[in-house]
């Protein structure tokens, strides 16, 4: 005999575990407020925070390139490298890129000189960065299973 109130509840759980997720990529803390879809969080240099339109976003570009593929015991694999480009005026101490569901790494050993919170899907500058001056970047790696790159998204950028 099927159990209908345990299934529902297995549905209901799932559900609600994806919405979750959801929140965590469509919401970011800025200040005392909350910045939502289409907007990034900016810290100025006088240390206010304020939630701008992405549309609106001139302090720095993030460019993804796929390197190579290759196939490895049937299985194919393909390499990525990010650059974070400082277009604006002031140095850029701070950026949380957001990333969703679709980044699908090789292992827990293939994204380098990034910061990786798995729990909230953010990516940041490494403790090794104090800041990207202008008209530089930095330069991240990682390895994906397949050949599809993630959805990336600013989500917060501090300037000095």
């Amino acid at each position: 005999m099927v159990n209908f109130g345990f299934i529902f509840g297995v549905i209901v759980m799932l559900f609600v575990a994806r919405y979750a997720e959801s929140l965590s990529w469509e919401v970011i803390k800025c200040g005392e407020g909350l910045c939502g879809i289409g907007q990034y969080c900016y810290t100025d240099p006088d240390n206010s925070s304020h939630c701008l339109l992405t549309s609106e976003l001139d302090q720095l570009e993030i460019k993804q390139s796929l390197e190579k593929t290759w196939i490895e015991k049937n299985k194919q694999f393909s390499l990525y490298r990010v650059a974070i480009i400082n277009i604006g005026d002031e140095k850029i101490t701070h950026v949380v890129l957001g990333i969703d569901y679709t980044l699908n790494l090789r292992d827990n050993t293939s994204m380098w000189n990034i910061k990786y919170d798995d729990l909230y899907g953010y990516l940041s500058l490494p403790e090794h960065v104090k800041y990207i001056s202008p008209n530089s970047s930095h330069i991240f790696g990682y390895i994906v299973k397949g050949h599809t790159s993630p959805n990336m998204v600013i989500r917060s950028v501090s300037c000095k």
